[in-house]
């Protein structure tokens, strides 16, 4: 099961592959997303992500989400409107100071927090 949050309002557990399909579906208006121990939410997800709300998305965490690379983690350069960003114990990611050199690079306006 994957944990996620759209807003502090609405919480729920569904299926992972549920996740991508709801960016799919007219969701265009959200603003902050959780995504905590999302067993199949992977590179390919970020990246469709950063192409449909990149552009408007203020928060993004990601934790725990074990199929997440850093060639993933590459598409969060999409996210331009991020305020803030949180990327927590991400396992299959090699060669973090890099990549976190890379994402704030990227990002400079953003308030990132990188524990991985």
């Amino acid at each position: 099961m994957c944990h996620w949050r759209l807003s502090r309002r609405l919480t729920r557990v569904l299926q992972d592959s549920d996740v991508v399909i709801l960016f799919a579906e007219n969701l265009s208006a959200i603003k902050n997303v959780y995504f905590i121990r999302c067993k199949n939410l992977h590179d390919f997800g970020l990246e469709y992500m950063g192409q449909h709300v990149g552009g408007h998305l203020k928060t993004l965490h990601i934790e725990e989400c074990r199929r997440i690379t850093e060639f993933g983690l590459e598409h969060l350069k999409k996210f331009t409107a991020l305020d803030k960003l949180v990327l927590r114990n991400l396992k299959s990611v090699h060669g973090k100071e890099k990549v976190e050199q890379k994402i704030r690079g990227a990002l400079p306006k953003t308030d990132i927090q990188f524990e991985l």
